[in-house]
């Protein structure tokens, strides 16, 4: 007989089994093996003549660049990715938010900072990467 409601839902929610989720957690090491490029990503984040010690925190290096990374494999627009992040727990482990998603012009500023140069940067280290995973 067919239940109405699942009264509890399942402990074990860390893990999904989807082939997407696979493919973040790939992306998600070798993010993790080349910390190199979260240094120039903060880099980029940071203001010039920001006092880094009193100022607000906001997004790190990491979670911007996870943040872009996750919206340019979706094809999302901003206000899509702030829900995402919001709404998926994928999503939410994937950036490293830990439940804290920011919003749209949060996300869409800070990603807009990330310099062409970095992207490319980026980029060259992920295929290097990448290439013996196939």
């Amino acid at each position: 007989m067919r239940k109405v409601c699942q009264k509890q839902l399942g402990l074990n929610l860390s893990e999904v089994s989807h082939l997407h989720a696979k493919e973040l957690e790939v992306l998600s090491d070798l993010l993790d093996a080349d910390l190199g490029i979260l240094a120039l990503i903060t880099q980029d984040l940071v203001d010039e003549g920001v006092d880094l010690e009193t100022s607000r925190p906001g997004m790190t290096g990491e979670q911007t660049l996870r943040a872009a990374l996750y919206r340019h494999l979706h094809g999302l627009a901003y206000e899509a990715l702030a829900f995402q992040l919001a709404d998926s727990r994928t999503a939410d482990r994937f950036c490293r938010l830990r439940g804290k998603a920011p919003s749209s012009t949060a996300l869409q500023r800070n990603i807009k900072r990330i310099k062409p140069e970095t992207w490319e940067a980026l980029n060259r280290r992920l295929v290097l990467a990448g290439r013996p995973l196939g």
